[in-house]
């Protein structure tokens, strides 16, 4: 059971002269939560800019890693190396996102900045309004047509090509980390996305750098075999795409890919 807790709606951080307000808790992974704030324009300050706040908070079964009445976290005796293994992978995928934003060809938030407060580490990113995927699906918010799931896939597809192009894999492609952009007409059903949580991060290129049996947990039904059984070697753009076909199984079918698979 995950014990983690959020940080509050009206919390505030403060960096680089700014104060981010929490306006909600979104979602969150084996890594980190993620949460929607907002701050002050500087010249005009009637004015609210909208970003996304990334914090590593990895998750621990033993629940060693708490977040203290302060709002701060503490790592207990026995968790300091994974939390370690979590901030490396961490700061990893923000590596990537920095590289991968600067592509500018979508389904990639901007990095604005990352900094260390409450004993962990805080990443900015810009966003646009929308909501997270799992969320729409929780409510009944389905798509009204075969073509909108297309269009939903096939832009998610497009962004974990930007992926394997830099010989890199997602290794977390769920509904919790999916955003869903609000359309520019009112009415219409979202189809543009960003994809979130870069802290599965794997690279091919430097297999050494990635310790993925050590703290990799990923979405149950939504992981290829090979990512499962932690089988390195068998790792490839096609296990991004098996994540991604769960996906539209679960866009197209309504409820979530069976989870009762016989791996060998």
């Amino acid at each position: 059971m995950d014990k983690r807790i959020s940080l509050p709606e009206g919390y505030q951080l403060f960096h680089g002269g700014k104060s981010y307000t929490i306006k909600k808790y979104i979602s969150a992974g084996g890594n980190s939560m993620v949460y929607q704030a907002w701050y002050e324009d500087t010249l005009m300050p009637e004015k609210m800019h909208t970003v996304l706040i990334k914090e590593l908070y990895p998750y621990d079964s033993l629940n060693r890693i708490q977040r203290n009445e302060n709002m701060s976290l503490e790592v207990l005796d026995g968790a300091e190396e994974l939390f370690e293994n979590h901030r490396k992978s961490f700061l990893l995928g923000n590596r990537v996102h920095l590289t991968l934003a600067q592509e500018g060809k979508g389904g990639i938030a901007e990095n604005l900045d990352s900094f260390r407060q409450n004993g962990t580490i805080y990443t900015i990113l810009t966003v646009r309004k929308g909501r997270v995927l799992k969320e729409m699906l929780n409510e009944g918010k389905f798509f009204p047509g075969l073509e909108e799931v297309v269009q939903c896939i096939q832009n998610l597809l497009y962004t974990l090509e930007l992926f394997h192009e830099h010989k890199l894999l997602h290794l977390d492609v769920s509904p919790d980390n999916i955003f869903m952009l609000e359309p520019a007409r009112s009415g219409e059903f979202p189809a543009e996305l960003l994809l979130l949580d870069f802290n599965s991060v794997y690279s091919l290129d430097s297999p050494e750098e990635n310790e993925i049996e050590d703290y990799y947990s990923g979405k149950q039904g939504y992981m290829a075999p090979e990512a499962v059984l932690q089988k390195r070697d068998e790792l490839g753009p096609w296990t991004d795409l098996y994540s991604a076909t769960a996906v539209f199984y679960c866009l197209l079918v309504s409820e979530k890919p069976p989870q009762d698979l016989e791996l060998m």
